[in-house]
């Protein structure tokens, strides 16, 4: 059985030296920004610094990976992951980049660099900013990112910005900036849709012979259960609703 006071100081001491650089072995180098990190650490988590570490690259020869496409900010969240397994989530340093942006630049460099475990990790932070901040300017662009920087065939981030899209889509329908962005995003707009499509597929249509209104509800009824109606509140049981089912 693990012990958790060894496994918490272990992970207190791996991020001392990631903090310090201490017994460093490894140079990864991102705009004017170096961090000194540890190959055992980084290699054994990732198969892109794996390749690289390995045989007569260039960088393995020199003790030098440079990452020219990258966000320091964020390279400095995924390196800080790998000895901490977590990361702040709440946006870079500067505050310029929001918390919808910042976890959606982690879920991309996590699927660049093959850290599975940093991937899932930056998406259920995803997942709880978006709940809290949908409504917010920023979500469009959110919306925006995540479908430029991901695959069609990835579909983590995408079922979590269309199914807050859709649970939400009379209010942000309202908002120009969301309107221009589902215009504008390619995939997105057909991915709300089937969205919609497939949750009006599951109502159903009951006309009560009581009050004679039509209700509908999304519930599968059971055969042996009793449900009201929801406009006058006459009950009777999911056989006899069947009756009455509009098609």
């Amino acid at each position: 059985m693990d012990d958790p006071d060894l496994t918490s100081d272990l992970r207190k001491s791996l991020s001392s030296y990631y903090a310090i650089g201490k017994y460093s072995d490894l140079t990864v180098q991102c705009e004017d920004r170096e961090f000194k990190v540890h190959k055992v650490i980084v290699c054994g988590q990732s198969s892109y610094f794996s390749k690289m570490c390995d045989g007569d690259w260039k960088e393995a020869v020199e003790g030098l990976i440079k990452l020219v496409d990258d966000d320091p900010c964020v390279v400095d969240a995924m390196l800080h992951f790998l000895y901490n397994n977590d990361y702040n989530g709440s946006g870079n340093q500067d505050g310029r980049v929001s918390p919808l942006l910042f976890n959606t630049l982690v879920y991309s460099i996590a699927d660049k660099y093959d850290i599975r475990s940093l991937k899932q990790t930056s998406l259920e932070k995803f997942r709880k900013a978006v709940a809290v901040a949908w409504e917010l300017d920023d979500f469009p662009h959110a919306v925006a990112e995540v479908y430029s920087t991901t695959p069609a065939s990835d579909r983590g981030l995408r079922d979590i910005v269309v199914h807050f899209s859709h649970r939400n889509v009379d209010h942000l329908m309202k908002k120009q900036p969301f309107v221009k962005m589902v215009e504008d995003t390619a995939g997105f707009a057909g991915d709300l849709v089937k969205k919609v499509l497939e949750s009006e597929a599951s109502i159903r249509h009951y006309r009560c012979p009581s009050c004679e209104d039509i209700w509908s509800t999304s519930t599968t009824f059971s055969e042996g259960f009793t449900y009201s109606c929801m406009l006058c509140g006459k009950d009777r049981t999911g056989g006899e609703w069947a009756v009455w089912l509009q098609t």
